[in-house]
């Protein structure tokens, strides 16, 4: 009887277990349709607003970047099977697509549609459903995102070839590069013909393109690079010294220099001319300082801003400008002066179009001045941005690098700013 009693509890245990493993075997339920699109299942988390709740975002600041999902994405993880979907965005817009069918999206300046649809194993694609959106491309500031940051501090900037290049920054050898007509940056070069890449001995400097040259003035030498052929030449020593902290400013195929000057020393003024590789001494300004701005107005170069002193003292820090004539070779104090005071640096940069000129600061102040005025004028900000679109951030930062080219102008890295990439879109 005992011998039976322990057959008939192990059968009852074997029923058991496979009872349990039975359950543990079932088939997972159907595949669940999901019903139609809708315009309001496309959600957006913008870049630099991640904080804000979710939402289609119905204005963009060209090259915003941003990513999309579909908010009609199930709960349940049992309820996916298979949940995909794709979307499409304006002419131009640079899209990499996501698992589920979003995608990371950086506008172009092309204002259209977001659409998209989603489907499953068991519920086809159907129509798109779609959005308006509108891309704000003109007097703007467009934050870039970039894929070659940190760009670091203290470059020269040159146009040439298409592209806006930026050589030589503080302690690094090398040469940047953006794509004017898609914003896309490379580091094509990691290489220069002198120095030690750790040392500084060459780093800095001012820069004029020529064509698809760039030369490069840096120490006592001025330096050709070649962007066709992503090469440098040897060093040519000129006459007169460009130091970390000089200014240059290219106007009819010459390059201007404010050497730089610091506690009544120093200082000085020079034009090289690329196509004799000499340097000339000009009249100085009287302005001893450090980073200076430098634009063209008026068919006169224009320097003024920089610091006298301890570039840690907002009393160093001064905003008046000097005009020199090329062809009287006679400097003029200009009637204009930027409110200061507000931060260490203030004015720290330039954006030179051919009717006005915007000085920018770092607190992120934006002074306009046009060709043929003699103020400045507070820059607002444009009255088509909405509570949704990315704030511009400050256009500029102390040790950064501007350049303008035809219709916008790009700012890039500097102290507290050195993976950023600004484009203005005037």
């Amino acid at each position: 009887m005992q011998e039976t009693a322990d057959k008939m509890r192990q059968l009852t245990c074997l029923v058991v277990v496979l009872a349990v493993l039975g359950c543990a075997a079932k088939p997972t339920d159907s595949c669940r349709p999901l019903p139609d699109t809708k315009p309001e299942d496309l959600r957006s988390i913008p870049w630099v607003e991640i904080q804000k709740p979710e939402g289609f975002c119905g204005v963009v600041t060209a090259y915003q970047y941003q990513v999309y999902k579909f908010g009609s994405l199930p709960v349940l993880i049992a309820d996916n099977d298979g949940f995909d979907g794709e979307m499409t965005f304006p002419e131009g817009t640079v899209a990499t697509r996501l698992t589920g069918g979003g995608a990371e999206v950086q506008f172009g300046t092309t204002s259209g549609q977001v659409c998209g649809r989603h489907f499953n194993s068991c519920t086809a694609p159907g129509p798109f459903a779609c959005q308006p959106l509108t891309v704000v491309a003109n007097n703007v500031f467009a934050p870039l995102r970039t894929t070659v940051a940190p760009f670091f501090s203290d470059g020269a900037m040159a146009w040439a070839a298409g592209a806006v290049w930026y050589l030589q920054p503080r302690y690094h050898f090398g040469v940047w590069r953006m794509d004017a007509a898609t914003s896309e940056w490379t580091n094509p070069v990691l290489s220069f013909p002198e120095g030690q890449e750790a040392g500084g001995d060459f780093t800095g400097g001012v820069a004029i393109g020529v064509g698809t040259d760039i030369w490069y003035l840096s120490n006592q030498k001025a330096f050709r690079f070649d962007t066709t052929s992503l090469t440098w030449s040897a060093g040519v020593t000129v006459t007169q010294f460009t130091g970390w902290y000089a200014t240059g400013v290219a106007f009819d195929g010459k390059l201007y220099v404010h050497q730089e000057g610091e506690l009544n020393q120093g200082g000085g003024f020079f034009v090289f001319d690329p196509a004799t590789k000499v340097t000339t001494a000009l009249p100085i300004s009287g302005f001893q300082r450090k980073q200076l701005v430098g634009f063209v107005r008026n068919g006169k170069l224009v320097f003024g801003g920089g610091h006298e002193c301890d570039f840690r003292t907002i009393s160093c820090w001064k905003q008046n400008f000097k005009a020199f004539d090329p062809v009287t070779q006679l400097w003029a104090a200009e009637p204009y002066i930027v409110a200061g005071g507000r931060s260490i640096g203030s004015v720290t940069a330039a954006l030179d179009f051919s009717d006005k000129t915007l000085l920018l600061s770092t607190d992120g102040s934006v002074w306009e001045l046009p060709d043929g005025a003699t103020t400045v004028t507070a820059w607002k900000k444009n009255p088509a941005l909405t509570s949704c679109t990315a704030p511009s951030g400050p256009p500029t930062a102390y040790l950064g690098a501007s350049q303008s080219f035809g219709d916008r102008a790009l700012s890039i890295g500097g102290e507290g700013s050195q993976d950023s990439a600004i484009l203005y879109l005037k």
